[in-house]
């Protein structure tokens, strides 16, 4: 959550609607400003019974292995870290109980279905070899228009991501085979704790964007498969965290430095040979687009994302806006 308790809220409402419920809910609040501690605080007072509330100290220490960990956990991150910084605070406090055998990571302006985690789980069993699970993400306003099958196709030359079966209808979609993907939609992840063990945690290089097509490529790395659970069904509005907090201008534009930035460091992490290419392709193109759309206030983030990659900045250090 950023300043953003009613989409969180509303997120959590749905959780509470599941037939298979997780056993512990964890809130990460990356520094809200907006009195969002204290709405979040609230509403889960009234739901839970003993919940629990974190900061940074304690969140390095974890929960300690409890035998029956709390229900409802609230971190102050106390900053807004990023996505990946973020989640990584939650992600710990998590893997200190060794009784998570899952984590499902979930976007706060995301709403699944009641048997949404009862498919996933089904899936893990069905699938010991998989990893990380994604679900059908369908459009909040348009539920029987989907978002994307699972996840995306990557490309490296061009940086250019494609969500699979985006825009087609919700029944068509679910007669569709398995399709390829390259990496799991970060706003319904489901992981396997081990994996997270073995593969570490979400890489804080990005501040926001190309953090789950990091991770799955390392988990692909130590042979863990990536699965589409079809019948895991998840409403995500999109976006809705940037553009309730910044005017759709700024909230645009920080999007475009920040997907810039991202994608500049990912080429180099991952496919260093073809960073030449992708910086001119992603420099051009997006200028291009940005004139096409006559979306002149854009145009400088984009020319910022560039430079502050040639000075080895990192998106994190450099941006602490979504």
């Amino acid at each position: 959550n950023w300043n953003n308790a009613e989409e969180t809220i509303s997120c959590l409402d749905s959780m509470k609607q599941l037939t298979v419920k997780p056993e512990t809910v964890i809130v990460c609040d990356n520094g809200s400003t907006d009195g969002s501690l204290l709405k979040i605080s609230d509403w889960a007072k009234k739901n839970y019974s003993a919940p629990q509330e974190m900061d940074l100290v304690s969140t390095k220490r974890g929960l300690n292995e409890q035998e029956h960990p709390p229900e409802f956990v609230l971190i102050k991150n106390g900053a807004n870290l990023g996505y990946a910084a973020g989640n990584n605070n939650g992600i710990r406090v998590a893997l200190s109980t060794y009784r998570f055998e899952f984590i499902w990571l979930l976007n706060n302006d995301t709403q699944p279905s009641k048997d949404a985690l009862k498919h996933l789980k089904l899936c893990a069993i069905k699938h010991p070899n998989t990893g990380i699970f994604g679900s059908t993400i369908v459009n909040t306003e348009r539920p029987n228009i989907v978002q994307c099958a699972g996840g995306y196709r990557y490309y490296p030359l061009t940086t250019i991501c494609r969500a699979v079966l985006k825009d087609q209808t919700l029944g068509f979609v679910l007669e569709q085979p398995e399709p390829k993907l390259d990496y799991i939609y970060g706003a319904s992840f489901f992981v396997r704790s081990e994996v997270f063990k073995k593969c570490s945690l979400l890489n804080e290089d990005y501040f926001l964007y190309f953090e789950e097509v990091d991770f799955c490529l390392r988990a692909k790395q130590q042979g863990y498969k990536i699965s589409w659970c079809k019948d895991s069904i998840v409403a995500h509005k999109g976006g809705a965290t940037i553009k309730n907090n910044k005017s759709t201008l700024t909230a645009s534009s920080n999007g475009h430095y920040n997907e810039n930035l991202s994608a500049l460091l990912f080429t180099k992490n991952w496919y260093p040979g073809l960073l030449p290419v992708a910086f001119l392709f992603r420099l051009i193109g997006k200028l291009a687009a940005l004139v096409q759309r006559k979306e002149w206030q854009s145009i400088p983030m984009i020319l910022k994302a560039h430079r502050d990659f040639i000075c080895h900045k990192k998106n994190q250090r450099t941006m602490r806006t979504w």
